[in-house]
């Protein structure tokens, strides 16, 4: 009965705003955007993480609204087409042991630390352990927190954040962060890198304020590519509670900030070995579930290029829900899927694309870039595909401005395409400051676009970085703005249009790094 209510509402939903203007496709937008968003960020779809029911309900509504724009199904099954992962978890019973001067301190899981990764070994490892300060090596500012340290077959622990000297902005840039300061995967690679066998990392101050966020991310079940769950070399990594922290640190009694600013500080030198030795006692449970990619079908009207199809994507996916409150994802990615989903409607009115323009919506994007890595890999059609726009968050911030990255690092004649249907389209003002190959945010490697540029593939990346609401319970569809959905669609409309009819084939360019 749940099932047949849930379909019953997605194709009301689906009838509306069936009638649509004859004389200009675009005129009937705003009411298309406002409806799909509604629906799709509603908390009837739970949050649409990837590879649960409520994926589920969200790919029927898209789908659903493909076919009644007139869209060819090209997935596997339908509009649909699989991916399968594996969900990985760590076991309740994961704990660490400390031994010194004789006496044995148990760490349990989610209390004491939570888990990165658990390691290849489902026995327990044992080795001693060392203070690395911050974990970094970094030969442009001459710094080297492993100096003179060995670390192989040792344990690790680091504290976050990075080096500064004062009014000095061109030691690690002063007060402005750079690239370590973001993620401790950097650090926590160079570790790996140097034969350390284990990594304990600690939080820095400004790191406690999103707590309850890590606490949230790291108690939840991991999921990763089927064909990527085969072994893999690795150690255990966890990230430390502050009261645990403190205690094995040898400092139960300072603040957690006297603490950090102790350990960080220039004439800190107390001897680096802390224990002399830890024992991990760290399982996982694995199961496997299956997501899916929604492909869709603009055909070309022109027969002599109708293999070389202009891609316009998205992913649908969020986060679900946490703690019974809904992540409803309305503009990371709501925005962008609905954007798509309004200009595969009025192209498919249109029927000027001489090119065939492939429409999709990827699952498994806040996992890691998954459903494009997996479509990437397997698609049949991958080696057709010319250019990649692709869209996610556009519902934020100005609505006379949008973040470009890419357009201009596989072939610059893409570029200059962009740059022509904007000034033909929505004349919107083009901001590249996140496209600077040093942005220590790393934006450009962070959506599904990725996974095409690393294929040679010319693609072109609309952003809003609007980041009021982002991964927060508030990122919903009150929040968006709706007339820069509009404008995202005229410009992702005139840049697929363009592409599709160029005279001569877009080239792939070098392979990204």
């Amino acid at each position: 009965m749940r099932f047949l209510i849930i379909f019953s509402l997605i194709m009301l939903s689906a009838c509306t705003g069936r009638f649509t203007s004859a004389v200009d496709p675009a005129s009937d937008a705003p009411e298309h955007l406002k409806a799909n968003l509604t629906f799709l960020a509603s908390d009837l779809m739970q949050g649409r993480e990837t590879a649960t029911y409520g994926e589920q309900l969200a790919a029927g509504f898209i789908s659903s609204r493909l076919k009644l724009y007139g869209l060819h199904p090209y997935g596997e099954e339908g509009y649909l087409s699989k991916v399968p992962f594996v969900k990985t978890g760590t076991d309740s019973s994961s704990s660490f042991q400390l031994t010194s001067r004789g006496h044995p301190v148990t760490y349990r899981v989610n209390k004491d630390f939570w888990v990165y990764s658990t390691g290849d070994s489902t026995g327990p490892l044992s080795h001693p352990l060392v203070f690395v300060r911050y974990g970094i090596t970094d030969s442009s500012y001459q710094y080297d927190d492993y100096a003179g340290l060995d670390v192989k077959g040792k344990t690790v622990v680091m504290v976050l954040g990075e080096p500064h000297r004062a009014n000095d902005t061109t030691f690690f840039k002063g007060d402005k962060p750079t690239r370590w300061s973001f993620s401790s995967r950097f650090r926590r690679q160079l570790a790996r890198e140097k034969g350390a066998a284990g990594i304990i990392v600690l939080l820095s101050p400004a790191g406690l304020k999103q707590i309850n966020m890590f606490k949230a991310f790291f108690t939840r079940e991991r999921i990763a590519l089927a064909s990527d769950a085969r072994p893999k070399s690795n150690i255990p990594q966890v990230l430390m509670d502050t009261t645990a922290a403190k205690r094995l640190m040898g400092m139960p009694d300072f603040n957690y900030t006297e603490m950090y600013e102790k350990l960080t500080a220039s004439d800190f030198h107390t001897p680096r070995a802390l224990a002399p030795s830890i024992q991990w006692h760290l399982k996982t449970y694995t199961r496997h579930a299956t997501g899916h990619n929604i492909v869709a079908l603009l055909p070309g009207t022109d027969p002599s290029v109708s293999d070389q199809y202009v891609m316009v994507s998205a992913h649908y996916d969020h986060l679900g829900t946490r703690n019974g409150t809904v992540y409803n994802g309305a503009d990371d990615n709501g925005s962008g899927s609905v954007t798509i989903l309004e200009t595969a409607r009025q192209l498919a009115l249109l029927k000027q694309n001489r090119r065939p323009v492939l429409f999709v919506w990827f699952t498994g994007e806040e996992k890691g870039l998954l459903g494009s890595s997996y479509l990437t890999d397997h698609a049949p059609f991958i080696d057709s595909v010319m250019v990649d726009i692709n869209m996610d968050m556009v519902g934020g911030g100005a609505t006379d401005s949008i973040y470009v990255l890419g357009s201009g690092r596989i072939n610059k004649r893409f570029y200059d395409l962009v740059e022509q249907a904007n000034r033909q389209g929505p004349r919107l003002i083009f901001n590249y400051s996140l496209d600077d190959e040093n942005d220590p945010q790393r934006i450009y490697y962070r959506s599904d676009h990725w996974n095409f540029a690393k294929k040679g593939i010319p693609i072109v990346f609309f952003f809003d970085a609007y980041m009021a609401h982002y991964h927060d319970p508030s990122d919903d569809v009150q929040t968006i703005n709706f007339d820069k959905l509009e404008n995202a669609v005229r410009l992702t409309r005139e840049v697929a249009l363009k592409s599709a009819n160029v005279d001569e084939k877009i080239e792939r360019g070098p392979v990204a790094d």
